[in-house]
């Protein structure tokens, strides 16, 4: 079981009327899963949301110009930023990014954060 305690504490906030939720792993020395990279990608389908800076089709954006930011979260992303109209949809990601499943120790974070501690 991972200590997800920083993850846990992802919550989508309002700033200038749009809603935002950053998933951070660092604090707890995780990467997202491939499980986690997957549950993202399936969300980004299916729910109101979006990676930020980015744009959402379906919010009266044209269908002709370019979304931004297109790419997809992959296994080994410590951190996405999402946003979205809806806080509700966000909700759902950040409860269902708390599992372990998400997330995956990542050595190469955990080195760092212990060379960087003992400086």
């Amino acid at each position: 079981m991972i200590a997800l305690t920083g993850v846990k504490k992802c919550r989508p906030f309002l700033e200038k009327g749009k809603w935002y939720l950053f998933l951070d792993g660092a604090d707890d020395k995780v990467v997202l899963s491939e499980v986690g990279a997957e549950q993202l990608k399936i969300a980004l389908c299916m729910l109101p949301i979006y990676k930020e800076p980015g744009h959402f089709w379906g919010y009266n954006y044209p269908k002709n110009e370019s979304l931004v930011n297109c790419e997809l979260p992959e296994p080994g992303d410590v951190c996405v930023f999402l946003a979205s109209e809806d806080s509700k949809a966000l909700e759902v990601v950040a409860n269902h990014m708390s599992v372990d499943d998400c997330w995956v120790v990542e050595p190469v974070l955990e080195t760092l954060y212990s060379v960087s501690s003992s400086i």
